[in-house]
């Protein structure tokens, strides 16, 4: 396939880490074949900030 070759752009991968006791949450995301990332946070209102 091609998304497990990592040969074409637009491909992206999507993880979430939470924290110990759930205190908070990261958000990655990466385009597969050029590993350009994204990260955000969560805040305390629920709301994201890029």
């Amino acid at each position: 396939m091609e998304v497990d070759a990592k040969s074409r752009v637009g491909d992206w991968e999507i993880d979430t880490v939470i924290g110990k006791w759930h205190s908070g949450a990261l958000v990655t995301i990466v385009e597969r074949a050029t590993q350009f990332t994204v990260c955000t946070t969560e805040l305390k209102d629920r709301t994201l900030r890029r």
